[in-house]
C-alpha cells in the first residue's frame, strides 16, 4: 500500500539541529530553526563551507527540508530518512547529515 507523504508543521522541527559530513560527526555544525519568518541561526558560517553560502532561511517539504539563501534562492534539499534525521548527497559526492540536537 502507498504511503501518503505530509507536510509537518513548521513547528515540528523547530529546535537544535546538527548538521555534518556523513564521515565526520565531530565536523558538526549546530543550526537553530525558528518559525519566525521562518528564519535559522546558529554557526552558518560553518555551514557555508559545505553549501557556499550560509542558509537564512528554510521551510519544511513533505519528504524534507529545504534550506534557502540569503536571495531566496534553494541552496539545499534535504532529505527526510526518519523522524529526526535528515540527508543530502552534494555534488562533490559527500553526504550530510541533518539530525536534531537531543535535549
Amino acid at each position: 500500500m502507498a504511503r501518503s507523504l505530509i507536510l509537518p508543521a513548521p513547528e515540528t522541527l523547530v529546535g537544535t539541529w546538527r548538521l555534518y559530513p556523513q564521515d565526520d560527526s565531530n565536523a558538526a555544525c549546530e543550526l537553530r530553526l525558528s518559525t519566525q519568518a521562518p528564519t535559522l541561526d546558529g554557526d552558518l558560517e560553518c555551514v557555508a563551507n559545505w553549501l557556499g553560502e550560509g542558509p537564512t532561511s528554510w521551510e519544511p517539504t513533505p519528504d524534507g527540508i529545504w534550506l534557502y539563501g540569503a536571495a531566496g534562492s534553494g541552496l539545499v534539499h534535504l532529505n527526510r530518512q526518519e523522524d529526526g534525521l535528515y540527508e543530502v548527497r552534494l555534488q562533490n559526492g559527500k553526504t550530510l547529515v541533518l539530525v536534531r540536537k537531543s535535549t
